[in-house]
């Protein structure tokens, strides 16, 4: 009988430390995977943020002026992640009449907005690029 419950004991103790070292393997891989999801959750919210400043231009009533303040947008956000972005995923072109003018001089904005005569403007199409945006067009109204 001693024996015996030594034993049990001992069975007992060897469940108890599996049982243990298991629950320890899944806490550890679930607070691994709260990390990688807290990661997703902040690039969602950067990716929404940097969006964001493009898609209020996504409209059937805008100005010359819109036109030319989206344009500096991307030529900013250009410029600033130049050196982050080698493969140019950060890389906004904007398109107007079919031609790209991000890149224009501001002596060539100007012109623009000279030359507007009320005209209304829309955007005709946005192309994403992993989830952010990479090129928008835009065209006179009809």
């Amino acid at each position: 009988m001693d024996s015996t419950s030594k034993a049990l004991i001992m069975a007992a103790g060897v469940l108890l430390g599996i049982l243990i070292l298991s629950l320890m393997v899944y806490y550890f891989t679930s607070l691994s995977g709260f990390g990688a999801m807290q990661k997703a959750r902040e690039q969602a919210i950067i990716l929404e943020r940097f969006n964001s400043e493009y898609v209020m231009y996504d409209r059937k009533d805008l100005k010359i002026s819109d036109i030319v303040s989206v344009a500096n947008l991307a030529k900013n956000n250009n410029k600033k992640n130049a050196e982050n972005d080698e493969n140019d995923v950060l890389y906004v072109k904007i398109f107007f009449q079919g031609l790209e003018i991000q890149e224009n001089t501001v002596e060539k904005n100007i012109e623009f907005l000279e030359n507007d005569t009320g005209n209304s403007f829309k955007c005709i199409n946005i192309k994403y690029n992993n989830g952010r945006i990479s090129e928008m067009y835009f065209s006179k109204n009809i």
